[in-house]
């Protein structure tokens, strides 16, 4: 009669072939921390903790870089790059048509901030005899207030791009260290007229030059291919220069806090939008590459570090094979005695993934906040600290990827293990 009442009380449970489910999570509980006949299961199964704890903090500390290193790029990006960058769909210009009308809608949004018309193409200048190809991007008055161009000016002089009939030029630092600072004297910058043949004779007369004068600025954005190829001039004057009245190459968006997807969502009708990791696709889309590489090769050593679970959890149920012959002869159904068993296996999971992510989360912020850890003598390099970031979705990826591969590692020796104990 007692035989029938536990199996009628194991069966009816509320809780019952449910991983971690209460009966079976409380007998793992105490099979864990109880006193064991072996202290080699106590030892075997510490070590399962500690190297998943390592394995946990090698992959939190990794991803953190990788996230520092993203957000560091990504903020060295956005003192030039805007928001959102509208280009048409076809072709490389707005038609003067298109432009006004697109400028004019969007300008009307409520959610824009404030809008810039670009024209960006690739000319000539000439230095002391010297020719240099160069890409000249210009910018209306409305640019400074798109991205926080003065940020990154270096220099004596004044922001500004033209004063009555003068015309300015700021050159990226590498082109401006090229000419011998910001004092450079009146430069010439050309381009190839539309729709005509080069003269060889005399090619100038086939180039649309234009004279712009020195600022005393140069901006610096710490990435070669703008500080090395770039010059900031007036709108007008790229206008001009290109021989493309009324036309431009981009309209650049920033849109007010919290309304970048509403205000891309209408762009979209006039052309194609891109943010600022889609204007910078390929440096972007190397890093994820490399992250996921860094996440997959740590995963393996994850992999390596729960073949001390299987140890564990094998010596565990040889430890308690009486206890399971004991369940089982009660009425406990065979999935249930696994179950007690792979719980057993999830809670040291849980145990060492939960210990590694909170010492690898401390230890990212102390490296964010105190810099512990330097680039070089960080002279050399823009930031002198490892850059760090702790992303949440990180952690929970790592929790998840524990969990699964602490599953899959334990329920082919629980199964075979457990069957067999209890046929024998």
């Amino acid at each position: 009669m007692f035989g029938n009442a536990s199996h009628r009380s194991l069966n009816s449970s509320p809780h019952r072939g449910r991983l971690g489910g209460g009966l079976e999570f409380r007998i793992a509980s105490r099979y864990l921390l109880g006193k064991k006949t072996h202290n080699a299961v106590n030892l075997i199964s510490g070590i399962a903790v500690g190297g998943i704890a390592m394995a946990t903090i090698a992959m939190v500390v990794v991803l953190s870089v990788f996230n520092g290193f993203h957000d560091l790029i990504e903020g060295l990006y956005s003192d030039f790059d805007p928001q959102l960058k509208l280009t048409p769909k076809e072709g490389k210009y707005f038609s003067e048509e298109k432009a006004d009308s697109t400028y004019e809608a969007l300008a009307k949004r409520g959610e824009v901030a404030a809008l810039s018309r670009v024209i960006e193409d690739e000319a000539l200048i000439l230095f002391r005899g010297h020719p240099q190809v160069i890409t000249v991007k210009g910018v209306d008055d409305n640019f400074h207030k798109v991205i926080n161009i003065k940020d990154v000016l270096y220099g004596d002089g004044t922001y500004q791009l033209h004063r009555a009939d003068v015309e300015y030029a700021i050159p990226g630092v590498g082109i401006g260290q090229m000419m011998g600072g910001t004092s450079f004297p009146t430069l010439q910058i050309c381009a190839p007229r539309g729709g005509e043949r080069i003269n060889i004779m005399d090619p100038l007369e086939s180039l649309s030059v234009a004279e712009v004068s020195n600022t005393g600025l140069m901006f610096s954005i710490s990435q070669r291919k703008y500080d090395d190829h770039y010059v900031l001039i007036s709108y007008n004057l790229a206008q001009t220069l290109f021989e493309k009245e009324g036309q431009c190459t981009a309209i650049e968006i920033k849109a007010e806090p919290g309304m970048e997807e509403t205000v891309r969502k209408y762009a979209e009708h006039f052309g194609t939008v891109k943010n600022r990791m889609e204007q910078q696709e390929d440096i972007f889309g190397v890093m994820q590459i490399e992250k996921l590489l860094a996440y997959v090769f740590l995963t393996f050593i994850f992999i390596v570090a729960c073949f001390n679970i299987i140890s564990s959890v094998s010596m565990l149920i040889l430890e308690k094979k009486d206890d399971a012959l004991v369940l089982s002869h009660i009425g406990m159904p065979l999935k249930r005695v696994r179950n007690i068993f792979m719980c057993e296996g999830q809670i040291i999971t849980l145990s060492g993934t939960l210990i590694g992510i909170v010492i690898g989360t401390v230890l990212c912020l102390i490296q964010q906040f105190c810099g512990v850890i330097q680039l070089g003598n960080g002279e050399n390099f823009i930031v002198q600290d490892y850059p760090v970031s702790v992303h949440f979705i990180d952690l929970v990826l790592i929790l998840l990827t524990a969990l699964i591969i602490g599953w899959l590692a334990t329920w082919y020796p629980v199964r075979r293990l457990i069957n067999k104990t209890t046929n024998d």
